[in-house]
């Protein structure tokens, strides 16, 4: 894991019956984070991405 996010459960996991592991993870900045997994020689990579806690979508009706 990278950036500066932390894991907010365990960072070793087993995964479900659909072969689906998860992880928490928390950051205090808007930032991308790899997250990287392997089992088994197999390897894999995902990307979390975290926004602006304060970013808001305003919407405005149209008069």
């Amino acid at each position: 894991m990278g950036g500066s996010a932390k894991a907010t459960s365990a960072i070793t996991v087993n995964t479900n019956e659909d072969g689906v592991a998860t992880l928490s993870l928390r950051d205090s900045v808007a930032e991308s984070v790899a997250v990287n997994a392997s089992a088994n020689g197999a390897q894999g990579q995902a990307t979390a991405t975290f926004v602006d806690p304060h970013y808001r979508t305003i919407r405005k009706p149209v008069q």
